[in-house]
């Protein structure tokens, strides 16, 4: 079965949910360059497998519950 492909930043941030977000290509470049989301260029545009980002999503969002464990009480 073939990967299916997202094409556009705007396709990967709504694809994420992040359709109401003000900036949501900025914020999906963001993630890209700093947080490790698995998308890539070609040509000019980005493009993202869906299966890619389904793991990054399950892996960012397990260190994000992680590091609200390792944290003492009180703090966010």
């Amino acid at each position: 079965m073939p990967a299916q492909i997202l094409q556009g930043l705007k396709e990967i941030g709504d694809y994420l949910g992040l359709q109401h977000v003000v900036d949501e290509r900025h914020l999906v470049l963001s993630w890209i360059s700093r947080e490790g989301l698995p998308a890539k260029r070609l040509g000019g545009r980005w493009c993202a497998e869906v299966n890619e980002l389904e793991a990054w999503w399950v892996s960012r969002r397990a260190a994000g519950a992680a590091d609200s464990l390792s944290k003492p009480r009180g703090q966010s």
